[in-house]
C-alpha cells in the first residue's frame, strides 16, 4: 500500500511531463470561482442584463446586490480596480434602500477584503 500511495504522490514527477515548477491539476480538481448559476455570456454579460433590469427599476435593490457582487467578480477577471468603485456604489445604493439589506453589508465585507481594508472588513462582518 504504501508503495502505492508513493507511486501516486511521485507519478507526475517521475514522468517528467510537465515543465519544472509547474503543477499539473486534474480536470475534477480544478476550483473555479465563477458562481455555478451564473447566467450564460458570463460577467459582462450578466453585468450588462443586470444594468438594463436596473434601467427599467433603479430601486430594485436584488439587481443592485448582484451587479456589485457581479462587478466585484469583474475586477478578479479584469484586475481593473475600478469595478470595485462601481461594486461599492451599487451597495451602498442597496443599503440605502434597504438599510437591513445582508446581501449588501457581506458585499461590503468583501469588497473591503479585496481592497485589503480588513479593518473595515471586520467591523462589516
Amino acid at each position: 500500500m504504501a508503495i502505492g500511495l508513493i507511486a501516486l504522490l511521485l507519478g507526475g514527477v517521475l514522468r517528467g511531463s510537465s515543465p519544472a515548477g509547474s503543477a499539473v491539476i486534474p480536470q475534477a480538481a480544478r476550483t473555479s470561482y465563477v458562481v455555478d448559476d451564473a447566467p450564460a455570456g458570463g460577467t459582462a454579460a450578466q453585468i450588462a442584463r443586470l444594468q438594463t433590469t436596473l434601467a427599467a427599476d433603479r430601486n430594485d435593490v436584488s439587481a443592485l446586490d448582484q451587479l456589485a457582487l457581479a462587478y466585484q467578480q469583474r475586477a478578479r477577471e479584469t484586475g481593473d480596480p475600478a469595478y470595485y468603485t462601481k461594486s461599492g456604489e451599487a451597495l451602498h445604493r442597496a443599503l440605502k434602500l434597504a438599510p437591513n439589506d445582508l446581501l449588501a453589508t457581506s458585499g461590503l465585507g468583501s469588497l473591503a477584503l479585496s481592497r485589503h481594508r480588513f479593518r473595515e472588513a471586520l467591523d462589516l462582518g
